[in-house]
């Protein structure tokens, strides 16, 4: 037992030697100053020592400061390029609607254009059925008056009463007299009623026209 102390006692010594030697060694290299031998040694010793006072807070304080330009720097960059991609964008946006605005002005004007055209072609279709059934009716008008009554009673009754009366309202009195007094049977009668009706209807009209275009 006393050979064992007396064993980690040398062994004591000679840890404390080597550490004496490392701790000499770094001061004179110059890697450990004086003040922090000396703490070194007392705590070899045993001896109580004050807390080393760090300067990390300084280092920081006097650090961040440096920083701080750089990092306001670094976001007036960042804000001024999100800055250029919002006008970039917005440029683009009213490129677009300006195109789109110039495409729907020209379809409106296309189909105005197209409005137009299909109006006169409506109207000179119909102008040219108002010719030829003017011209047909002149020709039919004159043969009608041409050919005997009875056998102008025999189309007319194959006609609508409408397109009668206006034969009849274009010939001469005597003219479509003559034809009116073929219609005998009762079913020519009939017929020969509504003409008369649809005449003295378009005579009122005629004469009230007359006298509110006098007026």
């Amino acid at each position: 037992m006393k050979t064992l102390l007396n064993l980690l006692a040398l062994v004591a010594v000679a840890s404390l030697l080597i550490i004496s030697g490392l701790i000499g060694y770094l001061v004179i290299d110059g890697r450990l100053n004086s003040q922090s031998a000396e703490q070194i040694a007392k705590i070899l010793r045993g001896e109580s020592i004050a807390p080393v006072a760090t300067t990390q807070p300084e280092i920081a304080a006097t650090t961040q400061p440096a920083t701080q330009p750089a990092a306001t720097n670094l976001s007036f960059q960042s804000i001024e390029l999100q800055l250029a991609q919002i006008e970039r964008e917005r440029k683009e946006i009213s490129d677009r609607y300006a195109r789109l605005k110039d495409a729907e002005m020209k379809l409106i004007m296309d189909r105005e254009a197209m409005l137009r055209e299909k109006n006169e072609f409506e109207r000179q279709v119909l102008a040219q059925q108002t010719i030829s059934k003017d011209e047909g009716f002149t020709k039919a008008l004159t043969l009608y008056t041409q050919m005997p009554p009875k056998m102008a009673k025999e189309d007319f009754m194959k006609l609508d009463t409408d397109i009668v009366v206006r034969y009849l309202t274009h010939m001469k009195k005597q003219e479509s007299a003559k034809i009116l007094k073929e219609f005998k049977t009762p079913v020519e009668q009939k017929k020969r009623q509504e003409i008369l009706e649809q005449i003295r209807t378009l005579n009122v009209l005629a004469d009230q026209e007359m006298v509110h275009n006098e007026k």
